[in-house]
């Protein structure tokens, strides 16, 4: 069951005799609604700061993999550019 600060301040009890003074429990489930509200709210920023940050991670691995690519290419042509001028040397 999902529940949100609006449960928290709707929520009523049933009256009894003796039971607990309605105004405590008023003003308790206030300061429980607030602090739930906060917690709703942060844990709601710390979701898109993590998709945010996965998003740049999918993104660097993409660049870190064009990357490696580029250094084996330019490798590969180093070594052949090599290869050449020892045989023109020869």
């Amino acid at each position: 069951m999902n529940i949100t600060p609006l449960d928290i301040t709707q929520k009523s009890f049933r009256r009894s005799f003796r039971g607990l003074d309605s105004e405590e429990v008023a003003a308790f489930l206030a300061l429980v609604a607030s602090e739930f509200e906060g917690l709703v709210r942060d844990l709601n920023t710390q979701r898109e700061e993590n998709r945010r940050s996965s998003d740049e991670l999918v993104e660097h691995r993409g660049r870190e993999r064009a990357l490696q690519e580029t250094l084996v290419a330019a490798q590969r042509a180093s070594e052949d550019i090599r290869d050449s001028a020892r045989k023109e040397a020869e």
